[in-house]
């Protein structure tokens, strides 16, 4: 094996997981910026240790939830959108987040992408879109397993 090879196969094991979903792109967000950089774009609400809430977020958004590691890194991205108000319009929505977010964040081998939709109590029906970056998000895990165990011994 030549040395350009050698030297290729070092380069390409030692990137960082930072290029987990480098194509991805919310709002000028990407998966792994810090909650600082985060609240700048979108003013978080809230001290939950589990989510950070954005009160009305615009662009179509009827709520937006933030998920962050230890690390205060960035790993998943859940979007409340109105739905109802006509089957039309209905359909546009959900077709037009089709387009921008689902169809291509499949391409990413990184992301997870899950829809569902829900009615609350009082009949309001909406669509929840969560986009998870898989590799920061097992990563977490990890880093709460190691947490976990030091605590229980």
């Amino acid at each position: 094996m030549n040395k350009i090879a050698i030297s290729f196969i070092i380069f390409i094991l030692f990137i960082p997981l930072t290029i987990y979903a480098s194509d991805f792109d919310f709002y000028g967000l990407k998966f792994g910026d810090t909650e600082d950089k985060v609240n700048k774009i979108f003013p978080l609400s809230g001290n939950s240790q589990i989510f950070k809430k954005v009160r009305k977020p615009g662009q179509g958004m009827l709520e937006l939830y933030f998920n962050f590691d230890n690390n205060n890194c960035l790993y998943c991205i859940q979007v409340h959108y109105v739905l109802g108000f006509g089957a039309e319009r209905e359909i546009a929505r959900i077709q037009a987040i089709d387009e921008l977010f689902i169809q291509p964040l499949q391409k990413q081998k990184d992301i997870e992408v899950k829809t569902e939709t829900r009615i609350d109590s009082s009949g309001f029906k909406y669509l929840v879109l969560t986009l998870v970056s898989k590799s920061l998000q097992n990563e977490y895990i990890k880093q709460l397993k190691r947490e976990f165990i030091q605590e229980m011994k």
